[in-house]
């Protein structure tokens, strides 16, 4: 895997997240809304948006690709030791209790629905921030936050759809599993691509119409795909013609259209116990809870940490992962679905603020960890 991390991708990500931010807050927010809110087609009473197809179709390109990615690293990279594959898994677990716990203890009973809302990282912004630190760090550590944050998804994607869906069809939910074993089974007889895109398809569709995160196809196909008959170089191939598609362009776009908030609207709403749960959830829970797991796990001897990765390395990622963002949106959309607007706003405001935030923590740690490490690489 090439190692070589630019900063240019964070940096565009960053930038379309405060252009997004500035429109909304010089007058033309309604413009924002009405433009990624609009309804293009409705299908089985699902309204595909302008953010639906960024979210939901664009985004499914994005997890494929860093999926592959680290799917490399566990086979032939940094991952390789049984050990350091579940590190991360643990770490994931640690840093949705974490949070959990800690909104629960602070939210009033009234929010007490939203427990999961600071559970989620969002990869997209968690990345982005650890590429403005760039080639400085280990490559390891950039694994390690990728694995965390594909587990943390898969464990906000569980919970949406045990803890938040109302109503489960059965028959979908066969077919989702259905296609998971198509893969499987595809993956063992190593087929042709032209097979994995037909059962990726068939699994979005699937849960398109469950309601489950569709981003858990790209997630699939690209666990999926053979890398042992050519030691990885032919999937490599495809991640490499993805990354410039995926780093400059999905994640960018991604970011203008999910980061717009009219700041001024919930300025005066934010000392409510539901703000300060989904804060400190964030900004306390998340590093705590991952700190703890890692430190804990390491010490009982079922995991440890990428070679060339210190604590001080781990405390910075642990931050950036406190990024909620869009997955913590989305579960609040969730959660509150049946208040009034007010609360919805509360909640992107502190999830935005809260992450903000910890993504400046995080960098700022990072950056320190690239002193240490240089004057450690001077005195060897």
């Amino acid at each position: 895997m090439d190692d070589n991390v630019s900063v240019w991708p964070g940096l565009a990500v960053l930038f379309s997240a405060a252009v997004a931010l500035l429109v909304c807050n010089v007058g033309f927010d309604s413009y924002y809304d009405t433009f990624w809110g609009s309804e293009l087609l409705n299908l089985h009473n699902h309204d595909i948006s302008m953010r639906f197809v960024v979210n939901e179709i664009l985004m499914v390109l994005f997890f494929f690709y860093i999926t592959l990615e680290i799917k490399y690293e566990y086979l032939y990279g940094v991952l390789q030791s049984p050990k350091e594959r579940v590190m991360p898994a643990l770490a994931a677990l640690g840093g949705m209790v974490g949070p959990a716990c800690i909104y629960l203890l602070v939210a009033a009973r009234v929010y007490t629905h939203g427990w999961a809302i600071p559970v989620a990282t969002d990869i997209a912004f968690s990345l982005a921030c650890l590429m403005l630190v760039g080639q400085r760090l280990p490559v390891s550590l950039r694994v390690f936050l990728m694995s965390l944050a594909i587990f943390d998804d898969l464990g906000a994607i569980a919970i949406i759809a045990v803890y938040y869906t109302a109503h489960y069809s059965w028959y979908l939910l066969a077919g989702t599993f259905a296609s998971i074993t198509y893969l499987t089974i595809i993956s063992r007889l190593r087929a042709h691509v032209t097979l994995y895109i037909l059962g990726g398809l068939m699994l979005w569709v699937l849960c398109f119409l469950s309601g489950v995160h569709m981003t858990l196809a790209g997630v699939a196909i690209a666990a999926f795909l053979p890398m042992k008959n050519d030691m990885g170089l032919w999937a490599m191939r495809i991640h490499h013609a993805c990354g410039k598609v995926v780093q400059y362009f999905i994640m960018p776009v991604f970011a203008f259209a999910n980061a717009g908030v009219a700041l001024h609207e919930v300025a005066g709403s934010l000392n409510s116990s539901l703000a300060l749960a989904i804060a400190l959830g964030l900004l306390i829970g998340k590093p705590l809870g991952i700190l703890s797991v890692c430190i804990l796990s390491e010490y009982l001897g079922v995991a440890q940490m990428p070679k060339s990765m210190h604590k001080r390395h781990l405390l910075g990622v642990s931050f950036l992962c406190a990024i909620g963002f869009t997955m913590s949106l989305f579960i609040g959309n969730l959660a509150f679905k049946s208040m009034p607007d007010a609360v919805l706003d509360i909640v992107r405001v502190s999830v935005i603020g809260a992450s903000t935030l910890a993504g400046i923590i995080g960098i700022l740690i990072l950056l320190f960890c690239v002193k240490v490490d240089n004057n450690e690489k001077r005195k060897i």
